[in-house]
């Protein structure tokens, strides 16, 4: 018995953002069509759900089972977006596991191949012998193999002796004391170019008032840097953001970036690998639990106040009051949340009273209205006082600082309270009818 998921390995879809409700289908290794039991517990006594179902922040519940699997992830939709055989038992992928042919690769996964090492550089590399690949799916790994005098080391480590005879190519790593430091440098409240020395460096900190670009230096540069770098090479560095203001990483010449590339309020850690001679990539490497901040706006009344009458067709919803808001540049105003550029994840939702059929919507009303998100489509009776709720779960992607509203579509009038009926007992509080969650996450 063994765990097969890592469970607190976030799963991230081909734009790096969290592969929300995916499904992750356990067969027989060797068979797209037998499936295989896993269970919730190492005691077998838990069975899940086969596929199993991926959490919405991209995170796995206990995977546990006996032997090898064959493992494909995909979409809610049912898109397959990886596959992996075998998975589990003494068989497992794992760093510099005999290549497969059967087996699709992900970018960064490493195997070994005609007794070398190599990393794909691509997502679904199948059937792409690494040996006889012209680069375009696989890279060759090169390592650096060190025979060290133990006695000479420990001599190091507590005299700090200068390193003199010899020269160390690739990243060494050490708890000696002066070599492969890492350098925090910190950066002024301003655009700004790294420069290969301080991204060779390692970590950067900044506390921006505002949205900042931090531009990368030359892939030339960079190159020039790494002494006696092969194609392969690579270093890691680091951008730490105090403030919940975007920090951007910009490209410059040579540089491909692949990746989300905004820090906001928190720390981003980036692979920088050389291509070839005169090019290298930048990759995010962690996206965990990424957000750039919230917003909550709501309708808020007095007790004992009516959210107010409805009609047939459209009506806006009010939004009046905002309980909290986090993100950098998102304000509310008559009715409307207006958003910066960014992707953003929506919950919304709003009653109805006698209403017959009604539904909310999401429309950018920034020029013309756009149906951004459909909501929800509900019913009711138009006697006595029934009330439901629709509701709204969605994504966009804002592409110019755009403003939002709530269109609520309602096929019968009530006088008063077709928008909302009021609670009216004070220690209840404020009553509260349409509301909108705005989550930053890209």
């Amino acid at each position: 018995m063994s765990r097969l998921i890592d469970s607190f390995e976030q799963i991230l879809d081909g734009s790096g953002d969290p592969l929300a409700l995916g499904l992750l289908d356990f067969f027989v290794s060797g068979s797209s069509s037998t499936r295989k039991k896993t269970y919730a517990d190492a005691a077998e006594t838990i069975e899940n759900t086969n596929p199993v179902v991926v959490g919405g922040d991209g995170r796995c519940p206990n995977v546990f089972g006996t032997g090898t699997y064959n493992v494909i992830l995909r979409t809610s939709a049912g898109v397959q977006l990886l596959a992996r055989d075998p998975v589990g038992g003494s068989d497992s992928l794992t760093f510099g596991a005999d290549w497969v042919a059967s087996t699709s690769y992900s970018a960064t996964d490493q195997v070994r191949d005609d007794g070398n090492y190599w990393q794909s550089v691509t997502n679904l590399n199948q059937g792409n012998q690494p040996s006889l690949n012209d680069g375009s799916n696989w890279l060759k790994t090169d390592f650096l193999n060190i025979t060290v005098n133990t006695l000479a080391i420990a001599a190091l480590d507590t005299a700090k002796m200068p390193k003199t005879g010899g020269a160390f190519s690739g990243q060494v790593t050490s708890t000696a004391g002066d070599f492969n430091l890492v350098v925090n440098t910190a950066l002024s409240d301003a655009a700004a170019t790294l420069t290969a020395a301080q991204l060779i460096g390692g970590e950067f900190t900044i506390t921006p008032t505002v949205a900042r670009i931090q531009t990368l230096d030359t892939a030339a540069n960079i190159i020039s840097a790494l002494s006696g770098s092969v194609d392969g090479s690579n270093f890691t560095f680091t951008i730490v953001n105090l403030a919940a203001f975007d920090v951007t990483v910009a490209t410059a010449a040579g540089v491909t970036l692949l990746g989300n590339m905004v820090v906001n309020n928190g720390s981003g850690t980036f692979r920088a690998r050389r291509l070839s001679a005169s090019t290298i990539s930048v990759t995010r490497l962690a996206k965990a639990n990424f957000s750039a901040g919230i917003m909550i706006a709501r309708d808020e009344k007095a007790v004992g106040t009516n959210a107010g009458s409805s009609v047939v067709g459209l009506n806006i919803r009010t939004l009046n009051t905002v309980s909290v808001n986090t993100i950098a540049g998102a304000s509310l105003a008559s009715n409307k949340a207006t958003l910066p550029i960014g992707v953003y994840k929506i919950k919304s939702s709003a009653p109805a009273e006698r209403a017959a059929e009604h539904k909310l919507s999401l429309y950018d009303v920034t020029g013309t209205a756009v149906l951004a998100i459909a909501g929800t489509t509900e019913s009711n009776d138009t006697a006595g006082q029934g009330v439901t709720r629709s509701f709204i779960t969605g994504v966009i992607t804002v592409s110019v600082e755009s403003d939002f509203s709530l269109y609520h579509y309602i096929t019968s009038a009530t006088v008063g309270v077709g928008l909302g009926r009021n609670m009216g007992v004070a220690g209840a509080g404020v009553e509260v009818y349409a509301e909108i969650e705005i989550e930053k996450i890209g």
